[in-house]
This record gives structure tokens, C-alpha cells and sequence, in this order.
């Protein structure tokens, strides 16, 4: 008869547990982004992102082929070229 106000009972520790678990949720996807560097895109000058320089020209190649860059007879000659070298 005589409760606390709100009838929540024993739940009374999830808001606060929920708010936490946002909390930390948030810190890990602000630097999973890279922080504050990461969330600067090209519209701030920033890139995140520095081009690969291990990328082999077969995977250009590839990529290219498979955006619809090239057709299947250009792909297969500049395959051939490159692996003759």
C-alpha cells in the first residue's frame, strides 16, 4: 500500500543499466570511427581513408571490370598483359 510513487519495483535499475550500456556504446563507435578525425569527411577536408598502396594492378583491374568499366574483351587483354610481365 505504501510504494515509492512510480510502481517500477524491482526494475528500478534498468534506466539507469540502459543509459550505461548507450554510454558505452557510443565510446567504442566514436573511436571505432577514428575520433574526431573520423568523423570529419571531405566536406571539412579531411579524409579518413588514404588510398591503398598495396592494391596490385589485377585488382584495378578487377574492380574495374566488375563496376562495368571495361567490357570482357578489354579485361581479358589487359589480364594477359599483365601477367605476361
Amino acid at each position: 500500500m505504501y510504494g515509492y510513487g512510480c510502481g517500477i519495483g524491482f526494475f528500478w535499475w534498468l534506466i539507469p543499466f540502459l543509459f550505461f550500456l548507450f554510454c558505452i556504446v557510443m565510446v567504442a563507435l566514436f573511436f571505432r570511427r577514428g575520433g574526431m578525425m573520423g568523423m570529419m569527411g571531405p566536406m571539412c577536408g579531411h579524409h579518413h581513408r588514404h588510398p591503398d598502396e598495396s592494391v596490385s594492378a589485377k585488382d584495378i583491374l578487377e574492380r574495374r571490370y566488375a563496376r562495368g568499366e571495361i567490357g570482357r574483351d578489354e579485361y581479358l587483354k589487359i589480364k594477359q598483359d599483365l601477367e605476361s610481365k
